[in-house]
């Protein structure tokens, strides 16, 4: 590795890319941006900001002869050239080869099951099922719940898309928690709280995070041994969210791994000590990990757009919340709605975890999010 990474380049200029930003300047880092939106919410906050899409290489070429590293905020990113590129020296954390294994869920469920990792049970093909239900993903491009099909009988199957797909058992789950895990340059890894995520129901995307998890402690040390050994076999620099399934029968399984930040570590920005944005940033620059420690019980709210329609984005009843102590609000630029558009999120602390979820239960029913459509446009 370079010494003094002081240059860090991001593809992607969303939520991510904002906060690791504003990490990243207490250490004195500079930052450039990849996005195709004007509205990116890195935009301004970025010493360079080059507008084009993820799949740009002519794009990726110029910012890495700004950057003295690279990394990204999301995974649909175009990873050919980042690869070659690799091997003739240009520093990419997370590795992109460990992206393009992460990109294709089924290749990576494979990766992970041949090095150890419990994973549920996997299908590649229909016509290789041997019960139902199961649930049918997209390989490539799901997100946010989209790209998951419930099967129940075989006649499901001719209704599915056509696009490349693979089948997995039908977890009974009894509850889906998550992990951060952050890796240095030299291979020393800490592992955040384990958490609970509870989702909204209508598309399955994150809604509350719990921190931390109400699990016994056999179950919790399993966890962290697991998200341990994900990191492990990873062998690149960065931070990893790491999405599980615990089971009614207590099997814990891997669902899949980001090699981001994740919206599932939101809360460490005021719960721990060191959060994981400044973390990741720590990781990708060559510097020493901080202490993930929890200073107190939290409950992160993901503020999510209504579903009816896009628009101009207004949120009534901040100023309430803004009042209550140890309320924390983050919104991310996100002016322009979208059906189910993450635009923020509010970290609630508390001296207990049943005192944080009820006042963030409060917080949510206090806010209000409308869409004005005739002030849409399109980015």
């Amino acid at each position: 590795m370079k010494p003094e990474i002081r240059r860090i380049g991001i593809i992607g200029g969303g939520q991510l890319a904002r906060m690791s930003i504003l990490a990243g300047y207490p250490l004195g880092k500079e930052f450039g941006v990849i996005d195709p939106s004007e509205q990116a919410p890195a935009k301004n906050l970025a010493e360079l900001f080059i507008r084009a899409s993820f799949e740009d290489i002519k794009a990726q070429q110029k910012l890495a002869q700004w950057a003295d590293v690279i990394t990204y905020d999301i995974e649909k990113i175009e990873t050919s050239w980042l690869i070659e590129a690799e091997k003739e020296g240009l520093q990419v954390f997370p590795s992109p080869q460990i992206l393009a294994i992460i990109q294709d869920k089924l290749t990576q469920k494979e990766f992970f099951y041949k090095r150890g990792i419990p994973v549920p049970k996997i299908y590649h093909e229909a016509d290789q099922i041997k019960g139902f239900p199961v649930v049918a993903k997209a390989r490539k491009g799901g997100y946010d719940g989209q790209g998951v099909w419930m099967v129940n009988s075989p006649d499901d199957i001719d209704k599915l898309p056509d696009i490349p797909l693979y089948f997995e058992e039908k977890v009974d789950i009894y509850k889906e928690i998550g992990v951060m895990v952050a890796r240095d340059y030299w291979g020393e890894i800490v592992i955040y709280p384990v958490v609970e995520m509870l989702f909204e129901h209508r598309r399955h995307i994150l809604k509350f995070v719990k921190v931390p998890a109400e699990l016994d402690v056999s179950t919790l040390k399993k966890v962290k041994e697991l998200a341990y050994e994900i990191a492990r076999v990873l062998e690149s620099p960065g931070i990893y969210g790491i999405e599980l399934f615990l089971d009614n029968d207590g099997r814990i399984l891997l669902n899949e791994v980001a090699p981001r930040p994740h919206n599932l570590g939101h809360y460490s920005i005021e719960a721990c000590a060191t959060s994981q944005f400044e973390n990741h940033i720590r990781a990708v620059s060559g510097l020493p990990l901080g202490y993930p420690t929890l200073r107190k019980p939290a409950v992160m709210i993901n503020l999510l757009c209504p579903p009816e329609g896009k628009g101009s984005l207004h949120i009534e009843g901040l100023d309430k919340v803004l009042r209550l102590p140890e309320v924390h609000v983050h919104l991310y630029g996100k002016w322009q709605a979208k059906p189910f558009r993450k635009v923020g999120h509010i970290t609630v602390l508390r001296d207990s975890l049943n005192e944080a979820w009820d006042i963030a239960r409060k917080v949510d029913t206090m806010l209000t999010l409308t869409v004005k459509s005739e002030q849409w446009q399109d980015v």
